[in-house]
């Protein structure tokens, strides 16, 4: 009686020790996308300032 119970909360353990993983993992791809998104808009805003100002560049 004591075994199954010990095995019941070993189990409940591995659940919730699964559940916090797959959280953490979750919350750690979020905030990854989130930078490289933030990335491609640095990107995409510093090649739009570089060709407004190479021609000026250039001319000097």
């Amino acid at each position: 009686m004591v075994r199954n119970k010990i095995l019941c909360q070993i189990k409940t353990q591995e659940k919730r020790l699964a559940s916090v993983d797959l959280t953490e993992f979750q919350e750690t791809r979020f905030q990854h996308k989130k930078t490289c998104r933030a990335l491609a808009i640095h990107r995409e805003k510093l090649a739009k300032v570089k060709s407004q100002f190479i021609p000026l560049l250039q001319s000097l």
